[in-house]
C-alpha cells in the first residue's frame, strides 16, 4: 500500500470497482492509485478525495476521467 493512503481509499471505497496501486520509493511521490470509478461518479469521487486529503493534511492530485489504461491487463488475467 502507499503510505498515509487508507483515508482516501476509505472515503471513495463506495464508488471503486478496481484498484490499481503502485509505490514510489524516490521523491516526494508516495504513490498512485488508480481507482475503475462508475462513469458518472467522477465529480463526487474527486470531492470525497479532496476532502479526505484536506482532513488527513495529504497533498494529493486527482486526474481524469481517463480511459481505464490502467486496467487493461486485468482482462487477461
Amino acid at each position: 500500500l502507499v503510505e498515509g493512503s487508507e483515508p482516501l481509499r476509505t472515503a471513495v471505497a463506495r464508488w471503486v470497482r478496481a484498484e490499481r496501486v503502485e509505490r514510489h520509493d524516490r521523491g516526494r511521490l508516495a504513490g498512485s492509485l488508480y481507482h475503475l470509478i462508475p462513469r458518472g461518479s467522477a465529480a463526487a469521487y474527486r470531492r470525497a478525495v479532496e476532502r479526505a486529503a484536506l482532513d488527513e493534511e495529504l497533498t494529493v492530485v486527482v486526474s481524469g476521467p481517463w480511459p481505464p489504461y490502467a486496467f487493461a491487463d486485468l482482462a487477461d488475467g
